[in-house]
């Protein structure tokens, strides 16, 4: 349609030689031109600054929050009506576990953990690396720059990380001396002096073979969370021996009203350049009322492609749509119509993407939401047997 459109304009103007003509002409001209982009199906893209180094994003009500390399650690940075600025709360030893929410009188705060000893990404030979030491959830508004420990029930021994905060409420993963090696989901609410304990992700005890598990690490994470009135949902990463690849990922959705915990997305970790697909990984979920938003990345040996996911809890099915970028995302976030995307230029090839090349920076980009509209088959558990969600 746009391409004859186009002709019968090329028609008019060697028609025409008066000038008024001839402008509406290049007006007419300008809107099949927009027409015709906007039935291409590709998606508007706007560039809100470079990062040097790999850091989880947040996204809500026009803000956009992530963690940037400074001398004295990592500063929590935002990007809000075009501007960026860095944020008036002390450094951390790692990125911030930061989610954006609001509190009860509906301001937007963000909220994080502040520990003794902080979480690290890489879990090493023991479980504590995952749990840190004496986390506690801190909440900072946006608007005043205003910190403070939310009174969240703390006996001692525990750490909390990965909070999310919706008007008062907060829901967020605890490790406790009695079960260090995986984290609970729990839910605060305002006034209250008990936490309310919803399924987490499952932890398989079984050795898929006769020898060789012992001593081998044993871990069940939560990686990033969200909370609205009517689910909480998050990335589970699990390292047991039970586990396809080198560990595997589950994406789940707990509802609120019931507690019913539902798988809604799935992934593993495995050998890179070996033939076939290396790696599935979902992005951190979000979630849009009852339905859960994600990411998804296949790799096959650093080529990659991506799709978002769009899971109702309701019918337990899911629609999705391809994704495409100039680069390769590595973190990904959602608020309404938009995506966030931190994109990594394109690595070559047998070479993992990365932000620190000097020179070649990751972009955080805003992303349009694609149309969502093809459907997709239910997700797959990255464990071999069948084991109980606790």
């Amino acid at each position: 349609m746009a391409l004859v459109a186009r002709q019968i304009l090329r028609v008019m103007w060697r028609r025409y030689r008066d000038v008024r003509v001839r402008v509406a002409l290049l007006v007419c001209g300008a809107l099949v031109g927009l027409l015709a982009f906007a039935s291409s199906g590709s998606a508007a893209v706007t560039q809100l600054g470079s990062l040097t180094a790999d850091s989880p994003i947040a996204a809500s009500d026009g803000w956009v929050v992530w963690s940037a390399q400074s001398p004295d650690g990592w500063q929590l940075t935002a990007w809000h009506a075009g501007v960026v600025t860095t944020l008036p709360v002390a450094t951390r030893p790692e990125p911030f576990d930061v989610s954006l929410g609001t509190d009860a009188q509906g301001r937007m705060v963000a909220t994080y953990s502040r520990c003794a000893v902080t979480p690290s990404d890489s879990y090493g030979d023991t479980v504590p690396a995952w749990s840190g030491r004496d986390c506690r959830v801190y909440v900072l508004e946006l608007a005043s720059g205003q910190e403070h420990a939310a009174p969240i029930p703390h006996p001692a021994g525990v750490s909390d990380t990965f909070p999310s905060m919706w008007r008062g409420r907060i829901a967020f993963a605890r490790y406790e001396p009695a079960h260090p090696d995986a984290a609970q989901i729990e839910l605060w609410t305002p006034g209250s002096s008990t936490l309310r304990t919803l399924p987490a992700g499952p932890m398989p005890t079984r050795c898929p073979i006769t020898t060789g598990c012992a001593g081998q690490p044993r871990v069940g994470a939560v990686d990033g969370l969200s909370l609205n009135g009517q689910l909480v949902s998050f990335r589970w990463f699990v390292i047991v021996p039970a586990v396809r690849g080198h560990s595997g990922w589950e994406i789940r959705a707990d509802r609120l009203s019931d507690g019913q915990s539902m798988l809604a997305g799935s992934g593993f970790d495995g050998e890179v350049c070996e033939g076939g697909i290396d790696t599935i990984e979902p992005y951190v979920p979000v979630n849009t009322g009852h339905r859960v938003l994600f990411g998804q990345s296949t790799d096959n040996c650093y080529a990659q492609t991506v799709e978002l996911l769009d899971f109702d809890t309701l019918t337990q099915r899911t629609l999705g749509a391809r994704l495409t970028v100039s680069g390769q995302i590595i973190e990904m976030t959602s608020n309404g119509d938009s995506l966030f995307a931190l994109v990594a230029p394109q690595p070559t090839r047998y070479t993992a993407p990365t932000c620190s090349t000097p020179g070649a920076p990751c972009l955080l980009e805003q992303i349009t939401i694609p149309t969502l509209d093809r459907p997709v088959g239910p997700a797959i558990t990255p464990f071999p047997v069948p084991v109980p969600v606790g």
